[in-house]
């Protein structure tokens, strides 16, 4: 009975109420550290002289580095989130055209960081890319286009 018990425990534990909680804490500690690091190497970066340089390569500014801040490490994560949900994901989906770039430029950049987690959260398919998306229209495009294949 009492190993009942404690299996039973620990899966709820697991699986939501405290756990969850603990998981949510132990995932922003880790994404605050990844952004405390990429604000350090960013000020090594501009100290050196290489801020500037390494931006335009990237097609960005300094205006895009807050957003590029907050938004680390998870504006990856988000859009392939996005892609998914959108049912675009595969290896086809983000090749290294010039929109794919552009695309993910303006995930970095975006300021909707919370709604598109909250949206991310969904679990059907979605129609269409949400409105608050700075790539919605591109989205639209490259579903229309997968479905003309």
């Amino acid at each position: 009975m009492g190993e009942d018990f404690h299996t039973r425990a620990s899966s709820e534990y697991r699986r939501g109420g405290l756990g969850a909680a603990v998981d949510r804490v132990f995932s922003w500690l880790r994404a605050a550290r990844a952004r405390a690091a990429m604000r350090s190497e960013l000020g090594r970066l501009d100290a050196w002289g290489e801020l500037d340089p390494l931006l335009a390569d990237m097609g960005l500014d300094r205006g895009a580095l807050p957003h590029m801040v907050a938004n680390h490490p998870r504006a990856p994560a988000r859009l392939q989130g996005m892609l998914r949900r959108l049912g675009l994901a595969g290896p086809e989906a983000m090749d290294s055209t010039l929109e794919s770039r552009e695309i993910q430029r303006n995930c970095l950049r975006c300021g909707a960081g919370r709604e598109c987690d909250h949206w991310l959260a969904g679990t059907t398919a979605a129609p269409s890319a949400p409105g608050f998306c700075p790539n919605a229209e591109a989205f639209d495009r490259l579903r229309a286009a997968r479905h003309r294949r």
